[in-house]
């Protein structure tokens, strides 16, 4: 029970300072469900997002273009670029959408 408090208000929070959206947060949603599609544990669904992360995201200070990139969690999963604080947000919605258990520190 308290890990969905704990996490519901870290989302609830991100959506207050406009970080993420309801509708960004649906469509990582969707991509995340399919993705680990026939999963059965945590574990596995928190593998699975971890090296989907790691195998598509880019570690990088800078987009292509030469902006620089944003750390929150929808243009880390649209660009797929970003630092650690990048990695860790990404993560944490993804997880969040599957209702594992999960925090950033």
């Amino acid at each position: 029970m308290i890990d969905n408090y704990i996490t519901g208000s870290i989302i609830k929070k991100l959506r207050e300072r406009k970080k993420i959206t309801q509708e960004e947060y649906d469509e990582i949603k969707v991509f995340t469900t399919e993705l680990v599609k026939g999963l059965n544990t945590q574990k596995e669904i928190h593998d699975k997002c971890f090296n989907w992360i790691r195998e598509n995201v880019t570690y990088g200070s800078y987009n292509e273009d030469g902006t620089v990139v944003n750390n929150d969690p929808y243009p880390m999963f649209k660009k797929k670029r970003g630092v650690c604080q990048g990695y860790a947000n990404l993560l944490f919605v993804m997880l969040h959408t599957q209702n594992v258990p999960v925090m950033t520190v």
